[in-house]
């Protein structure tokens, strides 16, 4: 589906991991590369602590049968284009109360730290399938 992933997660004991249905929240830093591309990449770029602002502004979307849910962050100059935090993923239509629930749970006054750094592979169509590689 997406190949292989670089992700950036929000420090371990965030309350965002309990925003989620089964998977880490996370911003997509680099997607659709092979194993070898995602780790030259992890092993060459920086890999600073981020304070990460969330914007109530939010999206679904559909690819294939896949249904994601997720925010738009403040952008910051190493993101990338529409840089956004998923929240819930599906291979069904995501109820709109389990959104209303997301988006009621996050203190769009703060910043959320994010602050590690992992490749994914998400080959898979079903999200429960992916698994961090490093």
């Amino acid at each position: 589906m997406f190949k292989y992933c670089i992700w950036l997660l929000p420090e371990n004991n965030s309350v965002l991991y309990s925003l989620t249905n089964g998977f880490p929240p996370h911003i997509s830093l680099h997607i659709h590369l092979s194993l070898s591309e995602c780790k030259k990449i992890l092993n060459t770029m920086e890999k600073n602590k981020m304070n990460i602002k969330i914007l109530k502004k939010n999206e679904t979307n559909e690819y294939k049968g896949f249904h994601s849910y997720y925010h738009f962050v403040y952008k910051k100059k190493i993101l990338p284009e529409r840089v956004h935090i998923s929240f819930i993923y599906d291979n069904k239509p995501i109820l709109s109360e389990h959104m209303e629930k997301v988006y009621h749970s996050i203190d769009f006054s703060q910043t959320y730290v994010f602050d590690q750094y992992q490749i994914m592979c998400c080959k898979e169509k079903d999200y429960t399938k992916w698994y961090k590689v490093q």
